[in-house]
C-alpha cells in the first residue's frame, strides 16, 4: 500500500493523515472526542501508611480542581507511563524503600518531560544520589514538612497555568 505522496518522493516517508497532528489536540485522531487538556497530576506511593494519607491529603488540597491520578504500584506506573501523556505534566513520586527507588530509576526514561517532585525515604548519601539521577525538581524526605512539597506544588500549577514550565 503505498501512503499519500509516497510515489511522488521515493524514500521519503509521509506520515499518513490520520496521524497528522490536529492544533490544539495533541495527537487527536478525526472524530475522536475532545479531550479535557487541563494539566493532570501524577502521584505513585506503594506504601498505603499514616505518612502516606496524609501526604495524598495535601496534594488533593494542593491541587483543588486539577485530575489526579494516583498508583499504588510500579506495574500500574509502568503501564500508565507507556501510554500517551496528553496532558501529564506533573508526578509526586514517594519512593517509600530502596527498592522502590531502584525501580523508579529502572523507568528513568519514561519521565521524560515530567516534572518530578520525589519524596525519599532516608538521607543517605547513595540514596540522594540515586534520587537526584531522576532530576526532580524537587526533593525531600518522608520525614520532612509537607508543606514544602504543597508550595512546590501550588507554584508548578501557576507556572503551568501562567504558560511557563
Amino acid at each position: 500500500m503505498l501512503l499519500q505522496g509516497a510515489d511522488q518522493w521515493p524514500g521519503r516517508y509521509v506520515q499518513p493523515e490520520y496521524l497528522m497532528k490536529y492544533p490544539g489536540q495533541p495527537d487527536r485522531l478525526p472524530g475522536e472526542k475532545e479531550r479535557n487538556l487541563e494539566m493532570m497530576i501524577l502521584f505513585y506511593s506503594p506504601i498505603a501508611d499514616e505518612v502516606d494519607q496524609r501526604f495524598q491529603k495535601e496534594i488533593e488540597a494542593a491541587i483543588l480542581n486539577e485530575p489526579l491520578e494516583i498508583h499504588r504500584n510500579i506495574e500500574s506506573l509502568n503501564r500508565r507511563l507507556c501510554q500517551p501523556r496528553y496532558n501529564l505534566d506533573i508526578a509526586v513520586l514517594n519512593a517509600g524503600s530502596h527498592e522502590n527507588l531502584e525501580e523508579l530509576l529502572s523507568m528513568r526514561e519514561l519521565f521524560d518531560r515530567i516534572r518530578i517532585i520525589l519524596i525519599l525515604h532516608d538521607r543517605e548519601v547513595e540514596t540522594v544520589r540515586k534520587g537526584h539521577t531522576l532530576f526532580p525538581r524537587f526533593l525531600t524526605y518522608a520525614d520532612s514538612d509537607l508543606d514544602w512539597v504543597t508550595a512546590v506544588l501550588k507554584k508548578m500549577l501557576l507556572n503551568n497555568h501562567d504558560g511557563k514550565k
